[in-house]
């Protein structure tokens, strides 16, 4: 009361609050804090409790948005009697929340959608077998298994392989259309007792434009180096040599890693053929190299080269190209019998010493050879042979034989 020493009634009365109440007081029913004036105040009093109608503040910092209390730090308090079955806090816009009477909104059949987007299932609407997956960008939905497959791009027979659930089955037929990795060992088995091929493996290349020189698959061998690289070390390839319906032909290829570089070793096709041979295939049941060895060591002869049957004639010359590509190792003469005599018959051969048979005539046969050519001469008074059954010796009848030459390099 001091401060009120010395002043007037009328310039102090409007600085006391009063409660409107008829002279009764503060009681149990909120009443407006007022001056003296009876300007009202935000504050309400009872004997219960205090209330600020609004603009509550601490620090000077708004406390109150709406109906809603906010904490020191920008938190919120909310009444919670006011919230009601299924309701929630959400936020509304950046920065701001509110409390919301119902969580949820009506959404497609079966589900209901929240506040921001999100989704609940009504778990008794789904069925056996179903899934949730999405269906368009921002919506999700329940399908069947074929149904989620096609969503999710797993369609079978296109995306991925179709699984027999019988297990008992060995002979199942399987297409593989896209990239498979196998971590395990892969097993073909065939519970076929018959005779006929199985089980079976089919590379199948499906071109529509077959062609000359297409390689048709590949089975490739790979493990990795010292430095972790991926290196296929041995390689098995097919390709085409003609597609043509009435006139197929095909080649199998094998190559291996050697010298830092993967190369076609053998090849096979009407015969078989290394890589390096001079004149690749040479025709059903050959087989071409370029050298052959025995336990380590090089056989003499790598290249043999065989005349045609030629006709014998008194002092006659031949000059026959053997195509060796080097002076021959080895030449042999062979007599064969057109029209038997001396004991010989039809097609009986005989080996004939290439030089002179008889000192004492002009009898016998002389060779040269050099890295072309295999020369002969044709003794003047003939050829002479021995015998078949007596060992007796004769000149033959030049009409009745044809000579053979053979040459080894």
């Amino acid at each position: 009361m001091t401060a009120l020493t010395g002043a007037t009634i009328q310039a102090r009365y409007k600085d006391l609050l009063i409660v409107s109440n008829s002279n009764a007081g503060i009681d149990g029913t909120k009443r407006a804090i007022s001056d003296g004036e009876a300007t009202a105040s935000k504050l309400e009093l009872s004997t219960a409790a205090v209330n600020i109608v609004s603009g509550f503040e601490l620090n000077d910092i708004a406390a109150q948005t709406g109906s809603v209390l906010k904490h020191e730090v920008g938190g919120l308090e909310f009444d919670a009697n006011a919230i009601a079955d299924g309701g929630i806090i959400v936020g509304t816009a950046s920065g701001t929340m509110a409390l919301r009477a119902s969580f949820l909104t009506a959404g497609a059949a079966g589900f209901v959608t929240h506040e921001l987007g999100g989704l609940e299932f009504d778990l008794s609407a789904i069925t056996t077998d179903e899934f949730l997956v999405g269906t368009s960008s921002g919506v999700v939905g329940v399908r069947s298994a074929s149904q989620a497959r096609t969503h999710l791009g797993l369609v079978i027979g296109t995306d991925v392989q179709a699984f027999d659930t019988d297990t008992t089955k060995n002979d199942v037929g399987n297409t593989f259309t896209v990239a498979n990795t196998f971590t395990a060992d892969l097993t073909l088995v065939s519970t076929d007792a018959g005779a006929a091929e199985a089980p079976g493996l089919d590379l199948y290349r499906n071109s529509s434009s077959p062609a000359v020189s297409d390689v048709l698959g590949a089975l490739r061998f790979k493990g990795e180096d010292d430095g972790s690289n991926k290196i296929t070390y041995g390689k098995i390839t097919a390709h085409i040599l003609d597609p043509a319906a009435l006139s197929k032909d095909g080649r199998l290829t094998i190559a291996t890693m050697f010298g830092n570089s993967l190369l076609d070793n053998c090849h096979f096709a009407g015969g078989m053929w290394m890589d390096g041979a001079t004149g690749g295939d040479k025709g059903a049941d050959s087989g071409n190299f370029g050298s052959l060895f025995v336990n380590g060591v090089a056989l003499p002869f790598t290249k043999i080269f065989t005349s045609s049957d030629q006709t014998v004639a008194a002092a006659a010359g031949l000059t026959l190209a053997h195509s060796l590509g080097g002076i021959p190792a080895l030449v042999q003469g062979i007599l064969v019998c057109q029209t038997g005599e001396h004991g010989y018959s039809t097609n009986d051969r005989t080996i004939i010493n290439l030089g002179a048979a008889d000192g004492g005539a002009s009898r016998g046969i002389s060779t040269v050879i050099d890295a072309t050519n295999v020369e002969v001469r044709f003794g003047s008074q003939g050829i002479i042979v021995l015998n078949k059954g007596t060992g007796a010796q004769g000149t033959i009848t030049d009409g009745n034989w044809k000579l053979v030459i053979r040459a080894w390099a």
